[in-house]
């Protein structure tokens, strides 16, 4: 039985407030590929009035399970985690197909999600930068797939490991022995091979002394909190920067921007993280920081949750360049955001569709700005 076991199937009373905080269904405008149609389905299902078909599998696979229509639901509906157990069901009983079946293919020979040789995980560290094998530190830094292996990223733990060598942070990379967290794996309900990566990412941290574990990627954050069991505290970077602001570690230079920040969905929705980015950028002295009609925990996804860049990459970019679009209306001149999978998504739409607006992680962001005290 998956962790996720249960989630009130029966509470939905079919109000349909979750369509308006889907973007997929806003995008669609089916009611199968609604919450509450996915709910309705899923109940049909169980009840053997249907069977799992491409039809069913697809309206599954372009849910983003960004969590946004269970901050509106009046009934308290655990979607979310009643589409991760529909998926899991599909796993069960169809063949997992490519695009998406290369993306799990991918984790399993290699141990990451770009299929590259797990060796070359600390290809971004500069020679000198860091002392990747200490046996104790006050951080291990989890870089994460994504900022790793993705060259448009990679200066997010670049950029990190500079400000915390700066302001004298002691820390550490596993560079090979780190391996994806198995979130991907989770939302296909691919339990058994989710464990497997999970007891090697914990086997490497057991090997070290540190206080705290630092992550960039919000998703690994939520899937180390919530399925890993390690009595640790767990950060984000944004929480770690904001300390060093508050503390008057790190000061920054002015700048006349308007900027426009997005809440990452693992990070606002999952981990209640919405303070520590604004803060940090309020702090630029000539920043103006507006903010979209729907954000922080009503904010939309990027389009690049759920699995969807992999199994549906149009219907991703569609709603990347709806925030984009939204972004770009509020008069932004450039969208930041603290994930490295929402900024890699939103920042190849923008560039896709020829957008007139920069999109930048927020480290990427603040790193020429700072001074040190």
């Amino acid at each position: 039985m998956s962790p996720n076991k249960g989630g009130g199937l029966e509470s939905c009373n079919k109000c349909g407030l979750c369509y308006v905080a889907c973007p997929i269904g806003r995008e669609l405008y089916l009611e199968r590929f609604t919450p509450r149609g996915r709910i309705q389905l899923k109940r049909a299902y169980e009840n053997g009035e249907l069977v799992i078909d491409p039809i069913l599998k697809d309206v599954y696979s372009t849910c983003l399970l960004c969590g946004a229509c269970q901050e509106v639901c009046p009934s308290g509906v655990n979607t979310k985690e009643l589409i991760m157990e529909m998926r899991a069901e599909i796993s069960r009983v169809t063949k997992t197909e490519a695009p998406l079946s290369n993306l799990l293919s991918n984790i399993e020979e290699y141990g990451n999600i770009a299929g590259e040789d797990n060796t070359e995980r600390s290809d971004w560290v500069e020679e000198e930068e860091i002392l990747i094998k200490k046996e104790s530190g006050e951080f291990i830094y989890f870089v994460g797939c994504v900022s790793s292996f993705y060259p448009t990223v990679q200066n997010i733990p670049l950029y990190l490991s500079r400000i915390m060598k700066r302001s004298q942070i002691d820390f550490i990379i596993l560079g090979s022995d780190e391996y994806c967290c198995g979130f991907p794996l989770i939302l296909e309900g691919l339990w058994d091979e989710f464990n497997r990566l999970k007891e090697r990412n914990l086997e490497a941290i057991s090997k070290i002394k540190a206080k705290n574990i630092l992550f960039s990627c919000p998703s690994c954050l939520t899937t180390w909190r919530r399925y890993y069991d390690i009595d640790i505290p767990l950060i984000h970077h944004t929480q770690l920067l904001k300390e060093l602001v508050e503390d008057g570690r790190i000061r920054f230079k002015g700048v006349e921007l308007r900027v426009i920040y997005h809440d990452p969905c693992d990070l606002g929705r999952e981990g209640h993280i919405y303070d520590a980015p604004r803060y940090i950028l309020r702090s630029i002295p000539g920043i103006t920081l507006l903010e979209f009609e729907r954000t922080k925990a009503l904010s939309y996804c990027c389009g690049g949750g759920g699995n969807l860049e992999s199994t549906h990459p149009e219907l991703s970019r569609r709603i990347a360049e709806n925030r984009i679009d939204e972004a770009i209306g509020l008069g932004a001149e450039i969208i930041l955001s603290a994930c490295p999978q929402c900024v890699r998504t939103l920042k190849s739409s923008s560039i896709k569709g020829k957008k007139d607006i920069k999109v930048m992680e927020l480290t990427e962001f603040i790193y020429p700005l700072i001074f040190y005290p």
